[in-house]
């Protein structure tokens, strides 16, 4: 009997649901190119000229490429995709978008 239940307690852990490595790194999108928009605060509401430039570079899940602000502030980003998720940090840790 014991057999038995100790059996069906390996084959059960076995079925549990867990992700994987493939569903970690799964690159549904291509952020690269050229992308130009404003900045909006925590709470939403859009910051005043505060228009943005990203030109980006993707080579599966990893992104580079610069950031450029309204004043003409330029700061080189690294990022990643998961999935269809893009985040990125400035490489001085001034800027982080998740």
């Amino acid at each position: 009997m014991w057999v038995l239940v100790a059996t069906a307690l390996v084959f059960a852990s076995g079925c549990v649901k867990q992700q994987d490595w493939i569903d970690r790194t799964l690159v549904t999108v291509d952020v690269s190119g050229v992308w130009e928009g404003s900045i909006a605060t925590q709470s939403g509401q859009p910051a005043i000229n505060q228009e943005v430039r990203l030109e980006l570079q993707q080579q599966g899940s990893k992104v580079k490429g610069s950031l450029r602000d309204f004043g003409g502030r330029v700061r080189d980003i690294e990022g990643s995709v998961v999935g269809d998720m893009f985040s990125f940090k400035d490489v001085r840790g001034d800027v982080a978008v998740n």
